[in-house]
C-alpha cells in the first residue's frame, strides 16, 4: 500500500498539471524519469524526505525539474508550475476524488545546462493528501466559521495549511483541563492562526481586525440546542521580524463543564501500587 501511495501522489499531481493545460502525463509531464526526448519536459520525482507527523502514505516530498531549450521558457515554466501548486483556483488541488495541499520547501533555481545544451530548473515541495478526513473539533470549526465572518474575502483553512492570500489557517496548539471542584472543571484549548496577506497592509489590517474582534467577542456560541458557549481569552498577534506578509494570531478558548469526560482525555489519572504481590 505504501509503495502504491508514493507513486499515486506524484502521478496525481502530474494529472493535475495536465488538467491545467501544462502538458500531457507520460509524454512531457513525467514521473520519476527524464528521458532524452522530448526536449521540453516537467519531471516529478518522489524524494520521500524527512517524515512529518502525518502518516507517510498521506504525504510525499516531490522534486520538480523543468527542462527546456529556451532559458527564459524554462524559468517561466518552473514558476508557472509552482504557481499551480501553491495557488489553485479552488481551496485545495482537486484530482478525481482526492484533494491536496502543497507547501514549498525550496524555491525554483537555475541548474545550468545539460549535455545537450538544454536548460534546467528545479524546486522542492511537499504534497499532502487531505481528502477523506473530517475535522471533528467543534471548537475549531466554530472558530473558523466565526473568522470567516470577520475577515470578509479571506480564505479560512483548518488544520492543513493553505497558500491562498489572504488567508488564515487555524490549528490546535495545546489543551489544559483545570479542576474547579469535584463537580466541574475548566477546559482550555489554545489555537493558533497563521495569517498570509498579499501585501504588508493587507496582513496588518486583517490581523488587527481579527485580534480586536476576538478581544471584544468575550464568548462564542457553539451550535446545538444546549446553548453552550466558549469564553475567549488572551488573543495575541505576533509578526516575526522580516515577515512582511505573514503573522500568527493565538487565542485561548475555554468552557466550564460538569461532565469532564466529554472534553477531557479518557485517562485523567493513573493509580498504582508501590509493591508487587
Amino acid at each position: 500500500m505504501g509503495d502504491n501511495m508514493t507513486v499515486m501522489i506524484a502521478r496525481e499531481i502530474g494529472q493535475y498539471l495536465q488538467n491545467k493545460g501544462e502538458g500531457t502525463l507520460d509524454v512531457d509531464i513525467l514521473v520519476d524519469v527524464q528521458p532524452d526526448t522530448p526536449d521540453n519536459v516537467v519531471s516529478l520525482y518522489d524524494k520521500g524526505g524527512l517524515a512529518p507527523m502525518e502518516a507517510p502514505e498521506a504525504w510525499r516530498e516531490l522534486y520538480v525539474q523543468v527542462r527546456d531549450t529556451s532559458h527564459l521558457n524554462c524559468y517561466d515554466r518552473a514558476w508557472r508550475v509552482l504557481g499551480y501548486f501553491l495557488y489553485p483556483n479552488t481551496t485545495f488541488i482537486e484530482v478525481g476524488d482526492n484533494k491536496y495541499t502543497v507547501q514549498l520547501k525550496e524555491a525554483p533555481s537555475s541548474l545550468g545546462q545539460d549535455g545537450s545544451s538544454r536548460y534546467l530548473s528545479g524546486f522542492r515541495v511537499v504534497a499532502y493528501r487531505v481528502s477523506g478526513v473530517t475535522v471533528t473539533d467543534d471548537w475549531l470549526n466554530r472558530l473558523a466559521d466565526w473568522s470567516g465572518t470577520v475577515l470578509a474575502g479571506w480564505q479560512v483553512y483548518k488544520v492543513w495549511f493553505g497558500n491562498k492570500r489572504p488567508s488564515v489557517t487555524w490549528r490546535l496548539a495545546s489543551m489544559q483541563v483545570l479542576e474547579n471542584s469535584k463537580a466541574s472543571c475548566e477546559v482550555r484549548r489554545k489555537y493558533t492562526g497563521s495569517l498570509l496577506g498579499s501585501t504588508p497592509g493587507e496582513l496588518a489590517s486583517g490581523a488587527a481586525a481579527l485580534v480586536q474582534e476576538l478581544g471584544g467577542a468575550v464568548k462564542l456560541a457553539l451550535d446545538g440546542p444546549n446553548k453552550r458557549y466558549l469564553w475567549v481569552k488572551e488573543p495575541t498577534l505576533e509578526v516575526p521580524a522580516g515577515a512582511l506578509t505573514a503573522g500568527t494570531v493565538a487565542v485561548v478558548l475555554s468552557r466550564v463543564t460538569n461532565r469532564p469526560s466529554e472534553d477531557a482525555p479518557l485517562m485523567s489519572a493513573v493509580h498504582y501500587k508501590e509493591t508487587i504481590s
